[in-house]
């Protein structure tokens, strides 16, 4: 389970470690990430890989998943995916062009961001997996959590 800078582990982050264990398998072996809250994510928001898994008119037959939030989860089963797709960056490498799917050719390199290329990777690979993603509304909601104070709306004790 990876986490940001910004994020904050809260009482119950334990069950993820077993859900992952239960999907990143010998059978499966991609990292599952959660869907992004983002709904305009798409070939209109720009990026160099969309050509390579959208027609023209829109249509992302081979994007297997809506977009996903760099919040990656694994088991040691992934690790080859990661170091392939880290390799292909890193060595500046190219994906050959799809046949129907005009300027589909992608160099690597210019995916730019961690979640870009992990977004790539995973519809590359046809990933069929991404976790539900709930946020907390505001950030102040997690006093509840953090201090086991009750707004007086619920019944959230201290963990």
């Amino acid at each position: 389970v990876e986490l940001d800078a910004d994020q904050l582990v809260a009482p119950g982050a334990d069950a993820l470690f077993r859900r992952t264990a239960e999907e990143v398998t010998e059978e499966y072996p991609l990292p599952i990430l959660p869907v992004h809250f983002l709904p305009d994510k798409g070939p209109g928001s720009g990026g160099v890989w969309w050509p390579r898994f959208c027609h023209e008119d829109g249509d992302c037959p081979l994007q297997t998943l809506r977009w996903s939030h760099a919040h990656p989860t694994w088991t040691y089963f992934a690790l080859p995916w990661l170091g392939k797709w880290l390799r292909r960056n890193l060595r500046d490498e190219h994906l050959p062009p799809r046949d129907g799917f005009n300027h589909s050719r992608l160099r690597v390199y210019d995916v730019p961001e961690d979640e870009d290329l992990l977004n790539v990777g995973l519809w590359e690979d046809g990933a069929t997996k991404q976790w539900c993603k709930f946020e907390t509304p505001d950030p102040s909601s997690f006093r509840i959590l953090l201090q086991g104070v009750t707004d007086g709306s619920g019944d959230i004790a201290g963990d």
